[in-house]
Formats: C-alpha cells, sequence, structure tokens
C-alpha cells in the first residue's frame, strides 16, 4: 500500500481502526518477518511459545499492519495457515477458517478492538481465534464421519479418518485428541502393556504412548527423539514431544538434553 492510513470500520462507528501509514508498513514487516522466524519450540526454554499461538500472533499482525489496499484478511489467513504447515499441523489443509469467520464477523472485530484497546492485549483475539477453530475442527470432523459412512472410496482419500482404539470417531469421544491418534498402531499398544511395571495403572496411559514405548524397545538403542517418534508413528512433533513427556512424568523414560534436543530413554524397570 503506497497511500496513507487505511481507515477500517469494525461495524461499531465508535471504533474505526487506523492501519499503518505507508512509511511504516516496510520495516514493521521486516520486523514481523524476522520474528516469525525465530525458533520458539522449545518447551523448556522461557521464549517457547506454542505453534497455535503464534499462528494466531502473525494473523493479528497482518491484520493490525494492514499492509495491502485490500484482502489483509485473506493474506492474515492465508499467513495463519503457512505458520500452522510449517510446524506440522497438516490437517489445516483441509479445515477452513473463513466461513466461521464470516458467521462470527461481529465477535472477531470486537476481539481485535478489544485488543487494541488493551494495549495490545492479544488474549481477548486468541480467545477468540481458538473458539472459532475448535468449531471448524469439530465440522471437520462431522464431514470426515459422515464421508467414511458413504464413501466406498475412503483407502484413496487424500488423508486419514481418526479413530479412538474403540473404532469410534473422534468426535463421538471428547477424551480423544483425533490428530495424535493417527499413525499408531492399536496392536503394538497392546504388546507394549506386556512390559510396562505392574505399580504402573495401563488406564492412565494412552495407545500413543504404548506404541512408543514398544518403539523404544524394538531398537538396539532405546533412544528416542520427538522427530524419531514423529516419523516412526505419522504423528506431528509437537504430538511426538507430549507423549514423550507424558512417558517422562510417569518415571517410564528419562530426559536428557543433549545439543539442541532432547533425548528421552526407555528405564529399566
Amino acid at each position: 500500500r503506497q497511500s496513507g492510513s487505511e481507515l477500517v470500520n469494525f461495524e461499531d462507528t465508535t471504533h474505526v481502526h487506523h492501519g499503518a501509514k505507508a512509511g511504516e508498513i516496510e520495516p514493521r514487516i521486516s520486523q514481523l518477518a524476522e520474528w516469525i522466524n525465530l525458533p520458539h519450540d522449545d518447551i523448556d526454554a522461557g521464549s517457547y511459545l506454542h505453534p497455535l499461538i503464534k499462528s494466531i500472533a502473525l494473523h493479528f499482525c497482518i491484520g493490525f499492519i494492514r499492509p495491502l489496499g485490500s484482502k489483509n484478511g485473506c493474506l492474515a489467513r492465508a499467513l495463519f495457515y503457512w505458520c500452522m504447515y510449517r510446524h506440522g499441523y497438516d490437517a489445516f489443509r483441509y479445515i477452513s477458517l473463513s466461513e466461521m469467520l464470516l458467521k462470527n464477523k461481529s465477535q472477531y472485530w470486537r476481539s481485535f478492538i478489544s485488543t487494541e484497546d488493551d494495549h495490545l492485549d492479544l488474549t481477548y483475539f486468541a480467545e477468540h481465534q481458538c473458539e472459532i477453530l475448535v468449531q471448524a475442527i469439530a465440522d471437520f470432523v462431522g464431514f470426515r464421519v459422515e464421508l467414511e459412512k458413504f464413501s466406498p472410496l475412503n483407502s484413496e482419500l487424500p488423508f486419514d479418518i481418526p479413530k479412538t482404539s474403540q473404532g469410534r470417531s473422534s468426535s463421538d469421544n471428547d477424551n480423544t485428541k483425533a490428530e495424535s491418534e493417527v499413525g499408531l498402531d492399536v496392536e503394538v499398544a497392546e504388546q507394549a502393556k506386556e512390559t510396562v511395571p505392574a505399580d504402573v495403572d495401563l488406564s492412565t496411559l494412552s495407545d500413543q504412548a504404548l506404541s512408543v514405548i514398544e518403539l523404544a524397545k524394538s531398537r538396539e538403542d532405546s533412544d528416542l527423539t520427538a522427530k524419531l517418534v514423529a516419523e516412526q508413528c505419522s504423528v506431528t512433533e509437537a504430538v511426538a514431544r507430549a507423549i514423550l513427556n507424558e512417558l517422562t512424568d510417569k518415571s517410564l523414560f528419562s530426559r536428557e538434553r543433549v545439543k539442541r534436543q532432547y533425548v528421552y530413554s526407555l528405564l529399566d524397570n
């Protein structure tokens, strides 16, 4: 945008947002690009930022700076998706936020203005975006369940339909996270139960966790990393890291920082 500051009416004449002045756009975008490319993945570091929150922050910043004369919303959503893909959340290739945002347009603007009015406290905007995401994911899972019922070509779909270990769709089980179920072998998990110490309550271990235990046992070197688990079990590194941390918390694995990553070792129980 080469002209002066763009005015955006947020359906409330008492609130008008002024985008960045034309001369401020390039340095602000450069600063944003530098920040978005910084690593914030180390969960034990003070700089840790969940990829979802980082993506939402990027979305807000584009809407706040408004670098284009129009279509800033499209650019903001596109960069949100890019940031999520970049961190391994591939399901967002099929999950659309646009329809939900359109249905909740007034709430969207209200969350934006509340953030701006409260010294850029992103909480308002992030909470609203998370509510929209929950709705969009629920609609996506519901569509997948219906598709599974009626399509004879499920095996040719470009994505897997999330299942719980009991065979129900993840939408029927509030305690199951669809993404973390994908790619983990339930039969392997059953085998791992035989090696879990007697004092560990099996009901507290997910099938994912049991599969990771079996993976560690099957290797000559029982050391695992989030990247290795992600590759072997077809899940994202974020999911793999959560599983390994769950096992560490239950004293089934140890964790040691080696250079720039954590290495998890199966303990001899």
